[in-house]
């Protein structure tokens, strides 16, 4: 594999802010060599600027290319490079093209290497267009996060020099050149005798994207890579247990993970522990979509100390816009995820009851406290709370109002004005949708709920729905 492919990325940053933007850059190369290996690695600049230099320098894989045509904030000067030039950077028989957005998630890219000439997630928008496209092979795929053989990236700068720039120019070029390569070469019937293109269900299997407006892509969906947003969600889970019968206590946490992962995907998990074991240690070793955080500050069978983990370090747990905390008794027990991310700034079970008039007095209040165990909150509500509880109210000590839960739905709502008017927490009715707590005197939903915290066997909801 490592005389097969290189790995290529363009950078083309706004002067004075290159730091920042290739920061992205090199996560994503780094991403991408922790799934495939080291492999020797092209960076397409359209100059020279020191993180980039640095990058090489530390990096004794990876050859920097300098292309003045690349012009800042024009991605059509990218499409030209790869048309005309792209066979020239490497020399290995495929490329695999990432970008900052665009990376392997797993580590199976010798299932694709030799198998076509162009690797990319379908891109052709939900319709009869779409059906239509990939039913007789004319459907594209994304460039962005893609696998090209050599002999197509030649014979694409060949026709366009020979042919299409006869009646297209440059300066004129409207569409990306991945469907350049995918949709144009296509009408040239010489394309078919020479050059393998996969089917739109193969094309899924190497990749997914997830821009806005493109294709929908199938539900059980485990693609090598992926194109576009990254998922919005990590999913969090404590455990602080002593050593007696610590290894048989992480086994419920990791079936909580499991069930998370078969309803939600396997989304970038994280496990704060307050030391390591080798149950832990073997766990994340078999899952790399885990990352295992040693908190030595967790003392167990004090909750108090989580909650203050909570209240003040939440936010620097994550990196993504949402978070989902999950418990050994307290996990998803159907699909639906996406119908809570994005609406509420905090959402678990409800505590306050339906009652017409404590529904009312919440409305009015913004009092919707709501529990913990298993929730989904905003980073920007995670970075208040902690704002809030280091520099006022971490000497409140082991009580109710520190609750970690009661904390960010119940005393910052009550004694900060700015924080009730900034964020917005569910209501009882919807959290019900999202959760019941078995602890809590609330009549169960009719409908299962996305998840459960407490006795799962109290509730009616001992089979976990597909």
């Amino acid at each position: 594999m490592y005389d097969r492919v290189t790995i290529l990325i363009y950078t083309f940053p706004q002067k004075g802010n290159e730091k920042a933007a290739f920061a992205r850059i090199a996560a994503s190369v780094r991403r991408a060599w922790e799934k495939v290996g080291r492999l020797k690695t092209v960076v397409v600049a359209s100059h020279r600027f020191e993180a980039v230099e640095r990058f090489v320098l530390e990096n004794e894989n990876v050859e920097l290319q300098i292309e003045q045509s690349l012009v800042y904030g024009s991605i059509k000067t990218m499409s030209i490079d790869c048309i005309k030039r792209l066979y020239t950077r490497f020399k290995t028989p495929y490329v695999l093209i990432i970008q900052d957005d665009g990376f392997p998630l797993k580590s199976n890219l010798v299932d694709f290497v030799g198998k076509a000439d162009y690797w990319g997630a379908p891109i052709v928008s939900d319709g009869w267009k779409r059906k239509l496209a990939y039913a007789i092979g004319m459907g594209a795929f994304n460039g962005g996060f893609s696998l090209r053989s050599r002999r197509l990236c030649e014979y694409a700068a060949k026709m366009w020099n020979g042919f299409f720039s006869k009646f297209v120019s440059e300066t004129g070029f409207r569409r990306g050149e991945d469907v350049y390569y995918t949709t144009w070469l296509k009408l040239l019937p010489m394309t078919w005798w020479k050059f393998r293109f996969p089917s739109e269900k193969e094309a899924f299997r190497f990749a997914v994207d997830r821009l806005e407006g493109h294709v929908t892509p199938p539900k059980d969906a485990d693609p090598f890579g992926v194109h576009g947003k990254m998922p919005e969600v990590t999913i969090l889970a404590y455990h602080f247990w002593k050593k007696d019968g610590y290894e048989d206590a992480f086994a419920k946490i990791e079936h909580a993970f499991c069930e998370t992962w078969r309803h939600c995907g396997r989304l970038k998990s994280v496990l704060v522990v307050n030391e390591s074991a080798p149950c832990v240690e073997r766990f994340a070793s078999e899952n790399a979509n885990v990352e295992v955080q040693v908190e030595p500050s967790l003392v167990p069978g004090k909750i108090f100390t989580m909650s203050a983990d909570m209240n003040g370090r939440l936010h620097n747990r994550f990196t993504t816009p949402y978070v989902l905390i999950i418990q050994n008794d307290g996990y998803p027990l159907r699909r639906g995820l996406d119908d809570f991310v994005g609406k509420y700034d905090f959402i678990g079970a409800p505590y306050v009851g339906l009652q017409p008039w404590k529904r009312f007095v919440a409305w009015l209040t913004n009092y919707h406290v709501q529990n913990g165990g298993f929730s989904l909150r905003s980073r920007r509500i995670c970075e208040a709370a902690a704002k809030y509880w280091n520099e006022k109210y971490h000497s409140l000590g082991d009580c109710e109002a520190a609750s970690e839960d009661i904390f960010y739905t119940g005393t910052l709502v009550k004694k900060e004005g700015r924080y009730r008017r900034s964020f917005r927490l569910a209501t009882s009715r919807e959290s019900l949708m999202f959760s019941w707590d078995a602890i809590v005197p609330i009549p169960p939903p009719k409908e299962v709920p996305f998840g459960f915290h407490g006795e799962k066997a109290r509730m009616g909801f001992g089979r976990s729905l597909v």
